[in-house]
């Protein structure tokens, strides 16, 4: 592997702003938001917003840039080109709120698979050989390796290079500074790095193009002979459904997609040495891959069915759905087409990733409209199978489209409920969408006057005693002992005297010696205070000081138990979840 010198480096780095400006501004952008990012815990939304917007326009523009060069367009068109690029990802970025609605996350993702996609045949939609495009892709993917080979190396290296100075001078670094690194050469070098290797579309000429014979040893000697094992254990597995006469299991769905995926890929490495002379395992490979793709695109169509069958569409199943049809398209183009341009396989699979991703066909809108047909018929039905379909059902569409998706079911104006919910000041600064997407859920089944049933999910509730900080006045006392949740024995010694904390549900027990146990009542001073408060307590309540405290004494000793939080699920601080601290004074 040859390395790049500081002045070839630099070169690069002149050649990449001249060709990219606003892409580099947009790695630079990234690569600040992402560092930032690194020592908040991933916790700030606007922040990650800022960085998914950077995200999409860098692919976008990118691809409009392509446009634009193979089109020979002025610098002005094509910086103009990409503004309306990146007004775009603005107004969707605005526009997605993944935090409350998770489906929104999946538009992203789907969006994001089409951006990218498009890099691919962006310079080749107005005109442009199969081999042209070939070699240009197969360029990009071979330097997409090189760096990230390369920003491996950097990040390694500077991994250890931090752990000898933190380990030889014994100075102190953050544990953030290992994940900066790598988001810093992950989305900064290896992004500038696989830039400066696009290569222009205009003068990429054929006699540059050349074949590698390790890309060749590799595709014919490993991959296509994997594939074909990988093929076998698929149709064997399909006979055995024949001879049982049964619907297959659903998870053979992922492994027949990702057959597919490698064996494309397989094929797109290939493409053109497949008629070449001495390449027979690869022209048989080539000519048989979409006729043994039929009785698996049967299998998956089976694997789907059951799925939706059962439990409707939802957004991942809509993903199967698609990638089948998609799958069942292309197989039919090469089997029939005589054209067969492998143009085809990047852009159909941008354009199903884009309608998936918008409008009334988009995974969403059909999940949606699914769940709502499923929901229509279980909410009046009173069997136990019924109420837990319900359950799940109001969470699914609440969890991945909001609480708007109950409006059919209610003439209550849902849009105003949920925007008054979100404009609520929450108690968790950084984990605000988990509080108000609860919320949300909860108010969903108030408004459709149902009861949840589904106890698997587990919302936790903290009672604190006065403080989150667990800072406690021992004016009176000598000495002050932590109890752990997790501890359900403590010992310690005072002085000579032996001291025993145990702790169960009813009683927290201190005992010292041979003298009379002290028996705290835990589980009454919760229900006192659950009492006092008409069981209104919420998630993350303060309760006044004093009020999770406990006093007891006998001829040896005056001891205070100071709860200073209950723990629990679904609403219920238990007692046999605290954390307190002991003050001992002996007499």
């Amino acid at each position: 592997m040859k390395w790049i010198s500081i002045s070839e480096l630099l070169n690069r780095t002149r050649k990449i702003t001249e060709r990219f400006p606003l892409q580099s501004v947009l790695v630079v952008a990234a690569a600040a938001i992402a560092y930032v990012l690194a020592g908040r815990q991933f916790t700030q939304t606007s922040l990650i917003s800022m960085l998914i917007f950077c995200g999409l326009s860098l692919v976008l523009s990118l691809s409009v840039l392509l446009f634009a060069e193979a089109g020979r367009y002025s610098r002005w068109k094509s910086f103009l080109l990409q503004l309306a690029a990146l007004l775009l990802c603005f107004f969707i970025t605005l526009w997605l709120d993944p935090w409350i609605a998770q489906a929104h996350a999946y538009i992203l993702v789907f969006l994001a698979l089409a951006f990218h996609l498009s890099v691919s045949f962006a310079a080749f939609v107005q005109k442009g050989a199969i081999e042209h495009f070939w070699h240009f892709n197969k360029t990009l993917f071979l330097r997409l390796l090189t760096a990230a080979l390369y920003s491996f190396v950097i990040v390694m290296g500077l991994y250890l290079a931090v752990f000898a100075v933190k380990e030889l001078f014994s100075v102190s670094i953050k544990d953030t500074v290992y994940m900066r690194i790598f988001l810093l050469v992950a989305i900064g070098f290896n992004t500038l790095f696989f830039l400066s290797s696009i290569p222009d579309v205009n003068t990429h000429h054929a006699r540059e193009y050349y074949y590698p014979k390790g890309l060749k040893i590799f595709t014919q000697y490993v991959l296509i002979p994997l594939m074909i094992i990988y093929l076998g254990i698929l149709l064997l597995y399909e006979g055995k459904i024949l001879v049982e006469w049964q619907l297959p299991n659903g998870y053979v769905s992922t492994l027949i997609l990702a057959y597919t995926v490698f064996g494309i890929l397989s094929l797109l490495l290939i493409y053109p040495i497949k008629d070449t002379e001495g390449n027979r395992w690869i022209r048989w490979f080539s000519q048989w891959f979409y006729i043994m793709m039929v009785p698996l695109i049967v299998l998956l169509s089976l694997a789907v069915y059951k799925r939706v069958s059962d439990y409707g569409i939802t957004i991942e199943r809509y993903a199967l759905i698609a990638l089948a049809v998609w799958l069942s398209a292309i197989t039919l183009y090469f089997l029939f087409s005589r054209a067969k341009s492998i143009k085809i396989i990047p852009l159909s699979l941008a354009v199903v990733a884009l309608i998936a991703a918008l409008g009334p066909l988009s995974a969403s809108e059909v999940s949606k409209r699914s769940q709502q047909k499923r929901l229509k018929v279980y909410m009046h039905n009173n069997s136990k199978k019924a109420k837990q379909e319900t359950t799940s059902i109001i969470k699914y569409l609440v969890r991945m489209n909001g609480l708007t998706a109950l409006q059919p079911f209610t003439p209550t104006d849902l849009a105003a409920v949920q925007d008054s919910i979100i404009a609520m000041p929450v108690k968790h600064k950084y984990g605000r969408h988990y509080e108000v997407r609860d919320k949300l859920t909860d108010r969903g089944f108030a408004i459709l006057n149902i009861e949840s049933t589904d106890k698997d999910f587990m919302i936790p509730v903290t009672i604190y005693g006065g403080n989150k900080n667990d800072v406690v006045n021992i004016s009176g006392y000598d000495y002050v002992v932590p109890l752990e949740y997790y501890l359900d024995e403590q010992k310690f010694k005072i002085d000579s005297l032996d001291i025993s904390v145990k702790k169960n549900q009813q009683y927290c027990i201190v005992s010292a010696g041979n003298t009379a146990a002290l028996q705290f009542p835990v589980d009454s001073l919760l229900q006192e205070v659950r009492t006092k408060y008409d069981n209104s307590l919420a998630t993350d309540d303060i309760v006044h000081n004093g009020e999770l405290s406990i006093i007891r004494s006998n001829q040896f000793m005056d001891a205070k138990l100071i709860v200073t939080q209950f723990t629990g699920y679904d609403g219920n601080a238990s007692s046999d979840s605290y954390r307190a601290y002991l003050l001992l004074r002996k007499k």
